[in-house]
């Protein structure tokens, strides 16, 4: 019985995926079309039985191929948000328009499932299946705007980079098995701890996995696919893609790097290196590449899609700084950052998509002076992106300052400098912006940039203000929320 309240969660969205297909087979031109309640009510209730599942003790599955632990049920908390948020945001703007909206739920449900289920994978053929399964639904999602050529563009792109990722991995996973003669990642641990490999052998499997993850966290030297298919993907698919995709693929670095290339240390909540490879010192490197080469992209940007998603690598270097250091507060950490741009993330796109709606651009030029027709969204569009830079007050100012701490602490003092630096360099970016949203009131006052049109505003500011309360109360409970994250810690399977 707890096995099966353990997978209710996904037992919950496959199902919901399945009404929603017989809902829209069974529409016939009625006035209300049952897809968006009925998507929103399976993932509430996904939610829900997810929160629940904390309660229980962590346990391995289906011949200990999936392990249900608090990571996992913490992986499938944000999945389901950011599934639920996409939602709303595609039906609040109009670039998903009305017929296209089954599609795009069914996809966004698939996608939080497959999500879910690689937060919990702890075989090598079940990770690549979930993967595959993540990837090929975000190649849908980034080529489902059919009528933009951008849209074809950056589902090619992404097909190129996954193809190359896909072969990497694949690679690399060949090699361990041949190594390790089995699948299973701690029967992997107990394998390289009885008969260790040489340290030529562990530099090519962990390159060749290291590879393979950077494309789908984002970051270098596998991050170009992020700023093209973020810009080409219809703008709510973007807040979905800049957060689902990489979200998935911490979840597997976490459990990956922590369980394969590393063993628990001799201090409670600590892991040591496994093996004579001392691959921190490569991760470091890649971190320190995608921090400056991020915000740098991120300060010379002329279109908002194209800034906001040069900013998403520059987070992808912050949360690796995460698994650098080896404990349960850099996770910890993670965990928060995570749960902050969840909001700020999502919240970006959705604005973005509605000054697009507006305007017909995201060009920073064609944007400039919109805070004089749409005060509150502008102000809104800031504060999430101060919130995803990390800039005080706003709660992302804590998670980076954990992040950068916990690198202190273990000696990375150099790529902590980095991180300021790039943090200085992103606010720039965002300060850029905001002065193209502010423009000269003398003269954008009696601009026609903007509609009048105040349809949907109240549903718009209800939305807004349910983005924007989650993350006053992450600030103001930073510490129970990591205290949270370290109880989840305790119960993982590794």
């Amino acid at each position: 019985m707890r096995e099966f309240t353990l997978i209710f969660p996904m037992i919950i969205l496959a199902l919901t995926l399945a009404m929603v297909v017989v809902a829209e087979i069974t529409y016939h031109g009625e006035r209300t079309r049952m897809v968006g309640a009925i998507t929103l009510t399976g993932l509430l209730a996904a939610l829900i039985q997810t929160l629940l599942s904390f309660q229980f003790a962590p346990i391995e599955l289906f011949d200990r191929a999936l392990s249900v632990d608090g990571v996992a049920l913490f992986f499938q908390v944000v999945f389901i948000l950011a599934a639920g948020l996409s939602v709303v945001a595609a039906m609040l703007t109009q670039e998903v328009p009305e017929e296209k909206r089954t599609e795009y739920c069914a996809l966004i449900l698939a996608s939080s499932l497959a999500m879910s289920l690689l937060a919990g994978a702890s075989d090598l053929l079940m990770v690549f299946l979930c993967l595959q399964f993540v990837n090929i639904l975000g190649l849908f999602l980034a080529g489902s705007g059919k009528d933009s050529p951008l849209s074809a563009e950056a589902s090619i792109k992404y097909l190129m980079f996954w193809s190359v990722s896909s072969a990497l991995l694949l690679y690399g996973m060949s090699a361990l098995f041949s190594a390790a003669h089995t699948l299973n990642l701690h029967d992997i641990q107990m394998a390289l701890i009885q008969h260790p490999l040489g340290r030529e052998s562990l530099v090519a499997i962990f390159c060749l996995f290291l590879f393979a993850l950077t494309f789908q966290v984002g970051s270098f030297p596998m991050y170009l696919w992020v700023p093209d298919v973020l810009e080409g993907a219809p703008t709510p698919v973007s807040g979905f893609l800049s957060f689902g995709i990489r979200a998935a693929g911490f979840s597997f670095a976490i459990r990956f790097l922590n369980v394969v290339f590393a063993q628990r240390g001799k201090v409670p909540g600590t892991w040591e290196v496994l093996g004579p490879l001392e691959w921190p010192q490569i991760l470091s490197w890649i971190i320190g590449a995608t921090l400056l080469i991020g915000s740098l992209l991120a300060v010379r940007q002329t279109r908002a899609k194209r800034l906001v998603a040069c900013l998403v690598v520059t987070q992808s270097g912050f949360l690796l700084m995460g698994l650098l250091v080896l404990n349960h507060v850099g996770i910890a950490a993670v965990f928060y950052n995570l749960t902050v741009e969840v909001f700020s993330l999502l919240g970006a796109f959705f604005l973005l998509a509605f000054l697009r709606d507006q305007v017909g651009s995201d060009r920073l030029e064609d944007l400039r002076g919109a805070l004089a027709r749409a005060v509150p969204e502008c102000i809104y569009l800031v504060l999430f992106l101060v919130c995803l830079v990390g800039l005080p007050p706003m709660p992302g100012f804590l998670g980076k300052f954990a992040l950068m701490g916990s690198v202190v602490q273990q000696g990375w003092t150099g790529l902590a400098l980095i991180g300021v630096f790039s943090q200085i360099l992103s606010a720039a970016a965002v300060a850029r912006f905001a002065y193209y949203l502010v423009g000269d009131f003398r003269t954008t006052i009696e601009r026609d940039g903007l509609s009048h049109n105040r349809e949907g505003f109240r549903a718009r500011q209800i939305f807004l203000l349910s983005l924007t309360l989650p993350l006053i109360i992450i600030g103001v409970g930073s510490q129970a929320i990591l205290n949270w994250a370290g109880k989840a810690l305790q119960t993982i399977l590794w």
